[in-house]
């Protein structure tokens, strides 16, 4: 079931101080009668063609998740006609106005039968492959999630406020993994009268940190994260899913950091070493 709304869809407020959660995007694939969501556009852009027709899906289809039942996007790459890289296209061909404040995320579950690699790309000129391809990948892995369980990720949109947006998929798998996506969202998050506590209730290890930091949340399941370095300046943003994220801090440069929690209306921070 599709939603394209621009409305207030949760509130909460504590102390006179308030959180927002707006909805710009949805689409869970329930409810579509076996017939393609009508903002969907898939393209098969490779040559793993199927050896026995129906045999192994090499495009995006609509078929029911293993683990649950519920209706996804589901597409495989041919393990038959192996070495063969995909090139297969979930594009989002419906134009989302992205607001200029707040933080926007694009939220998804994936679930998949083996190591799997994708990438996402975002295009303001249009929906075709070439509008895509005019920019790199804002998000791309190889081997990537546990097998036969159900994760749900989320991406910083943060880059295109102000802008009109279109989104896009793209599975390039070289075996023959099945590969699923489910409860695709645009998510804007308002924060108004952010009440700041002195207790934390979350943890960061190890500290000093190296190659990566643990965030994790003893008391929410969900929160936004911020990371500053220490001329106060934003160096990271991204969405804390199930009670803990693990950050790569490779990337970033040695140095006192000061990370930002927001559960709800409460902000709590900690300070973190970097240290290569």
């Amino acid at each position: 079931m599709k939603t394209l709304v621009s409305t207030l869809v949760l509130s909460l407020s504590m102390a006179g101080m308030s959180y927002a959660q707006t909805i710009i995007y949805s689409q869970d694939f329930e409810n579509t009668g076996g017939v393609m969501p009508s903002e969907i556009d898939i393209i098969d852009g490779d040559n793993c063609d199927v050896p026995a027709p129906g045999t192994v899906y090499d495009f995006w289809t609509l078929e029911p998740r293993t683990s649950s039942g519920d209706t996804a996007m589901y597409v495989r790459s041919n393990f038959m006609q192996n070495p063969c890289t995909a090139n297969d296209w979930l594009i989002f061909d419906t134009l989302a106005t992205i607001p200029n404040t707040g933080n926007i995320f694009l939220k998804y579950g994936t679930y998949t039968t083996a190591a799997t690699a994708y990438e996402i790309y975002v295009s303001t000129a249009g929906a075709a492959q070439s509008d895509f391809l005019a920019n790199a990948a804002i998000f791309d892995t190889t081997g990537y999630h546990t097998q036969f369980t159900y994760v749900q990720d989320s991406i910083s949109l943060n880059a295109y406020k102000g802008q009109q947006i279109y989104w896009a998929f793209r599975h390039i798998t070289t075996n023959g993994v099945g590969f699923y996506i489910d409860d695709v969202q645009l998510i804007h998050h308002t924060i108004v009268g952010v009440n700041k506590t002195e207790s934390s209730s979350f943890q960061c290890y190890p500290n000093p940190a190296n190659t990566q930091l643990t965030v994790k949340l003893s008391s929410a399941n969900e929160a936004v994260l911020r990371l500053y370095n220490a001329l106060g300046q934003e160096a990271h943003q991204a969405m804390v899913q199930n009670g803990q994220l693990d950050m790569n801090t490779a990337q970033f440069v040695s140095g006192m950091y000061t990370i930002s929690i927001q559960t709800g209306a409460q902000l709590q921070t900690e300070r973190v070493l970097i240290q290569h």
